[in-house]
């Protein structure tokens, strides 16, 4: 092998590797990042499809290649499928028996595996950003750099501080901003051609490279800083792109050190020989499973206890009622408690955690503390832990009321810490959707749709814990503590972070289990019950109401693994091109077999208990609500605080497709965009005749006419007239209420009235139950009820007075508000 193709070929793999961070976004990316990560993906193509050494591999083996490659977009979401591509290319090129056919196969075998092996890698590579804080050798370069070139460049904590005219501007030295993980491919690549040579040239070699390389991105990171922040661009640190560029001078550096020792010549042609290919299949299944196997346990009987006594802050026992208004029944955890009550047996405690009271529970829900834990109480929680109890710590953003502090009292002695700052989606500029991504789940997040976070803080892990969320594209806001929320006000800033961060978190400790969680404002009243809150909470609940099986099994996988690798190596049966296509075979098998191992020991639990609810239809309404995106206040058909206030009523709120839950006695359409079809009538009718109570109200800009094909059966139509300003009167003797639209209502029991006597809000009797029929929705949007958090004063109170007449809630003759914890900031 010459040196000219020792450094092509590691080029390519650097190439290879580093393209998997435009798909798997370890790092800020720039728009169109997957059309740049295939333009990195085909270079390192084009590089190894003109090295001189190629691989000639058989037949069978090529088939399998060829099989296994088509076989892994059933196994892997999209953004692996490149990465098989490639493989599936040097499968059918296998087939050919042509000296082109000979490159293509070498090239793609190459590139293919290595992309693979870096989306592979680009979990551990999150993990380990997480871990430091900061990158000492680039920034302790940059202030050399800086001072030799007659700047005022100090590296002090975490930061690089430049002195301008102006201010002493802080550039955060975090892995994502000094290029950490290219940083790691060049030095590991750089390694690996050095390890070929004579022991005696290694020992100078490898540091002089080694201070070169650190020169040199000392003196990227400087540039980047002051052209950075001379062009207003500071708040993103460079793309990957640019990052992957600048290792590439280190790379070639680095190689061209490099003398690869003398060699007899290699075997153009690869054999498929079953034995030793299964073995090495079989060995990456196990390796695989020895990382990502997630032990059953065994389920205990769920007695769950909630500490509410060191916490000021989402409170556990005060209600939310239609009377009673305020942050104190927002942000308040009532709701938490009555969900978890349909499935666990839960106390509620505002006493010292003492050994004898965790002795009686299988899992302990520590959230939001704003006072700190004593001494005897920190040992008994641990002990807990380590006896096989489960843990569940809840904080927030930014330090928020000490919450980081008293939660890393226990935290830091399980294996982790919560970081003092504010995670938010880059696109999205504050809240952030978090989507499942990769091939296997934590079994906490293992039922999870999607997850909108409001806004949490990040995590710092020690080795041994387990990644359950990983938020890409995320920043980090700093921590403010003259401000009332703790957000720095101040953005975007030089010192903050962006990349990917770790939001939830897992940890067996001794006997027991931890899962530490970041975004405690997701669990309040006004979000509990948005689409996947619920099947959070049940899978972190459910994940630590498990005993630890006494078999090590991960350690087994880990051994065997092993084992049947230094088999192969030791019979000599070890071929490089062999290692991939066997490799692939084993995590095609394995990783189905992990999913399907892991559905089937966490399901959530059947509820035991069915507590009162109302339902609103999602097939049959035009509504808009928050769960993926934020909503304009005006929007007419942003319907946020009806759906949350619903609560008031005492029923859970819950979103039904067509079919009503169970226990709802009061089932909403709104807008309908259509009829409901015939089964879902009879479903309808027969909910009614069994009492319940179907409410279809409407607004005049969104009203289908083919809707009264269906109420005519019960002798109403609806949308007769459109009504555009005008006064509405209830059957009480209360004051008229200003409607900007409504539609009149025809038959049925009318219960709001025009001036005119037309009925715009009626009901009909069906069986034990009844159907309301309403043109006045434009009153239940958030323009008119206001926002989850307000406190109904003056013509607000007007239509909270409607809006619970039309969904049942009883608040006495006359409406008396009472606030609570308006004096609390919000935390949003």
């Amino acid at each position: 092998m010459t040196g000219n193709g020792l450094i092509s070929r590691n080029i390519a793999l650097y190439l290879a590797l580093g393209a998997a961070a435009f798909f798997y976004p370890v790092l800020t990316l720039p728009e169109g990042a997957t059309l740049t990560g295939l333009l990195v993906l085909a270079t390192a193509f084009l590089v190894r499809l003109f090295e001189d050494h190629t691989v000639e591999i058989s037949r069978p083996l090529g088939l399998v290649l060829l099989l296994g490659a088509f076989g892994l977009p059933a196994v892997l979401p999209p953004p692996w499928w490149p990465g098989g591509v490639l493989l599936a290319l040097a499968g059918a090129a296998g087939l050919v028996r042509r000296s082109w056919a000979h490159r293509l196969t070498s090239s793609g075998l190459y590139c293919g595996s290595a992309f693979l092996g870096g989306m592979l890698l680009a979990g551990p590579a999150v993990y380990l950003m997480a871990m430091f804080d900061h990158w000492a050798p680039t920034g302790l370069a940059a202030q050399w750099l800086g001072r030799l070139f007659g700047s005022s460049a100090s590296f002090g904590g975490s930061h690089l501080y430049l002195l301008t005219p102006e201010e002493s501007l802080p550039f955060s030295c975090a892995p994502e901003w000094t290029g950490f993980v290219f940083q790691l491919l060049v030095v590991i690549l750089v390694l690996k051609a050095l390890i070929g040579m004579r022991s005696r040239t290694v020992v100078w070699r490898l540091p002089a490279f080694l201070v070169l390389c650190y020169i040199w991105y000392g003196l990227v990171f400087l540039l980047q800083s002051v052209i950075g922040s001379a062009l207003a661009f500071f708040e993103y640190p460079w793309n990957p792109l640019l990052h992957l560029v600048a290792g590439l001078p280190p790379l070639l550096a680095g190689l061209r050190l490099s003398v690869p020792r003398r060699a007899a010549p290699e075997s153009a042609a690869v054999v498929l020989a079953p034995v030793p290919f299964l073995v090495l299949a079989i060995s990456a299944a196990l390796l695989y499973a020895g990382v990502h196997f997630q032990d059953p346990g065994a389920r205990k009987s769920g007695r769950v206890l909630i500490d509410d006594g060191h916490s000021n802050w989402e409170w556990v026992e005060t209600p939310m009622t239609p009377v009673v208004f305020g942050r104190k029944t927002t942000y308040n955890y009532h709701g938490l408690g009555r969900l978890l009550e349909r499935y666990y047996k839960v106390r509620i405690t505002k006493e010292a955690l003492t050994r004898e009271a965790l002795a009686e529970i299988d899992v302990l829900i520590l959230k939001t503390p704003t006072r700190s834990y004593d001494e005897e109480e920190i040992d008994a929680v641990l002990e807990f832990v380590d006896e096989g109890g489960g843990l569940y710590l809840i904080g927030d953003h930014t330090n928020v009321f000490g919450m980081g502090t008293y939660l890393n009292e226990i935290a830091r002695q399980v294996g982790f810490e919560y970081n003092f700052d504010g995670v938010f989606g880059l696109w999205r500029r504050n809240d952030q959707l978090w989507e499942p991504f990769g091939p296997l789940q934590h079994p906490t997040v293992l039922h999870l749709p999607y997850f909108h976070f409001l806004t949490s803080c990040s995590i710092k892990p020690r080795l041994g814990c387990e990644t359950a969320i990983a938020g890409p594209e995320v920043g980090s806001k700093l921590v403010a503590y003259h401000q009332s929320n703790f957000f720095d006000p101040h953005q975007p800033r030089t010192e903050h972070r962006f990349g990917s961060f770790i939001q939830m978190i897992a940890v067996r400790h001794g006997k027991g289990r931890v899962v530490g969680f970041t975004d405690s404002t997701t669990y309040s009243n006004f979000a509990m019950f948005w689409p996947g809150r619920l099947e959070h909470l049940l899978g972190v609940i459910e994940y630590l109401n498990r005993s630890n099986s006494i078999i090590p099994w991960r350690l087994l996988f880990l051994l065997a693994g092993l084992a049947g690798i230094v088999r192969v190596a030791v019979r000599r049966e070890f071929k490089a091109p062999l290692v991939i296509p066997a490799a692939a075979l084993g995590l095609l098998c394995v990783i189905p077999l992990l999913r399907w191992s892991a559905s089937r020991s966490y399901t959530l639990p059947e509820a035991a208990v069915v507590l009162p609810a109302c339902s609103l239809d999602q097939h049959y309404s035009r509504v808009d609500l928050p769960f993926k995106d934020k909503l304009k206040q005006w929007d007419p058909l942003n319907m946020e605080t009806f759906f949350i206030w619903l609560y008031r009523s005492g029923r859970i709120p819950m979103l039904a497709e067509r079919k009503i839950p169970a226990g709802s006695d009061l089932h909403i359409i709104l807008n309908p965009q259509r009829a409901p079809e015939e089964q879902d009538r009879r479903a309808y009718h027969e909910f009614m005749e069994n009492g319940g109570a179907l409410l279809v109200a409407g607004q005049p800009e969104f009203f289908v006419p083919e809707v009264n094909e269906w109420l005519s059966d019960y002798g109403i139509e609806l949308g007769v007239r459109l009504v555009v300003d005008g006064l509405v009167r209830s059957r009480r003797d209360t004051p008229p209420v200003w409607v900007d639209a409504a539609m009149t209502v025809k038959g049925g029991d009318g219960f709001y009235f025009l001036d005119t006597s037309e009925a715009l809000a009626t009901s009909v009797v069906v069986g034990k139950g009844r159907l309301i029929v309403s043109g006045l929705a434009d009153c239940f949007n958030n323009e008119h009820l206001g926002r989850y958090d307000s406190v109904p004063a003056e013509l607000s109170l007007e239509y909270l007075k409607m809006y619970y007449d039309h969904v049942g809630i009883d608040a006495g003759d006359s409406l008396s508000i009472q606030t609570v914890g308006d004096d609390l900031p919000a935390l949003e």
